[in-house]
């Protein structure tokens, strides 16, 4: 439910209005490159309708099949070694495509507004793309030696940013307590109850 809520408020659902804008930009201050987030998909469609050169950039390229032998997005499997694990991850596969292509048609639409052909799955906009940058290590995804000269890994993007302050220890500097830093996922997961 939470996938297809994201299909309709972000990458379909929205993609005419994020085309619309990237190109209303792209006429206001032209560009050498547009660098678009993965789940942008309009930002794609309006690059691509106007021949506006672009990346797509990702953290990990999991919801898209452009890699053989990267374990699909969704149970966390690892690389397939049997015949069992081969058929279980083309099965998880087709379905993560068939949830993807469940508004292939909407989608479809917004191309065509733009003079654009159809796509035969809503995940083949990324090859519009000059590249597939992944701000990712390969061992996070399980690349294989060899992966396709489309798919880039370009390490992660650990710049400062300028919102957070530096962390000030809150505790006494004798305090012998173990300190523990967790981490979670930047969407909320239901981690209350972990964090308890």
């Amino acid at each position: 439910v939470g996938f297809c809520l994201m299909l309709d408020l972000q990458l379909v659902g929205r993609a005419a209005d994020y085309a619309a804008d990237i190109i209303a930009e792209l006429q206001r201050e032209p560009a050498d490159l547009v660098v678009a987030n993965d789940m942008l998909l309009g930002v794609q469609l309006g690059c691509e309708a106007i021949g506006q050169p672009f990346v797509v950039m990702a953290c990990n390229v999991m919801p898209y099949p452009i890699v053989p032998g990267i374990p699909p997005m969704g149970p966390g499997l690892t690389p397939a070694v049997t015949d069992a694990d081969h058929a279980l991850h083309a099965e998880v596969r087709a379905g993560t495509l068939a949830i993807f292509d469940s508004r292939l048609d909407l989608y479809n639409s917004a191309r065509a507004r733009h003079g654009l052909a159809p796509l035969e799955h809503l995940v083949d906009q990324v090859f519009a793309a000059e590249k597939f940058l992944l701000a990712t290590t390969r061992a996070f995804d399980f690349a294989p030696e060899e992966i396709p000269d489309f798919v880039e890994y370009v390490g992660p993007q650990l710049d400062d940013n300028k919102w957070s302050k530096p962390w000030t220890n809150p505790f006494p500097e004798d305090d012998q307590r173990p300190l523990v830093l967790v981490g979670f996922s930047t969407t909320f997961q239901d981690h209350a109850g972990i964090l308890q």
